[in-house]
C-alpha cells in the first residue's frame, strides 16, 4: 500500500485564484415537503452562526408527490413545488450569497 501525501507547496493553483474556493465547514439540507427552500433561507443566520461557509442540498428537481428524499426526479427540467417557487429558491440562494455562503 502506497500512502499519499498532498503537500499545499505542491499544488498548482490557477492563474485567477479568485474563482478558487475551498470549503471550511459544510452543511447540508435535506429538501421535502417538511423542509423547503423558505426554512433553508430562514436557518443562514444560524448556520452561518455556527460558521458554515458553503451549503450543499439533496434533490430539488421535481420529484414524485410526497417524496422524502428528491432523488426520484419526474422531471429534471422544474423545481419540486413542494419545496417552493422559483422565487422561493432565488431568495434562499441570494441569502446565502449576502451571508458569504
Amino acid at each position: 500500500m502506497v500512502a499519499f501525501r498532498l503537500e499545499f507547496e505542491d499544488m498548482v493553483l490557477p492563474s485567477d485564484t479568485t474563482a478558487l474556493r475551498i470549503p471550511i465547514a459544510t452543511y447540508r439540507v435535506q429538501f421535502n415537503k417538511r423542509f423547503t427552500f423558505t426554512q433553508a433561507r430562514d436557518i443562514s443566520p444560524y448556520l452561518q452562526a455556527l460558521g458554515i461557509s458553503d451549503v450543499y442540498a439533496s434533490s430539488y428537481l421535481k420529484a414524485v408527490p410526497g417524496s422524502d428524499h428528491g432523488y426520484d426526479v419526474a422531471d429534471p427540467t422544474q423545481l419540486n413545488p413542494e419545496i417552493g417557487s422559483e422565487d422561493d429558491y432565488w431568495d434562499w440562494i441570494a441569502t446565502l450569497k449576502s451571508r458569504g455562503m
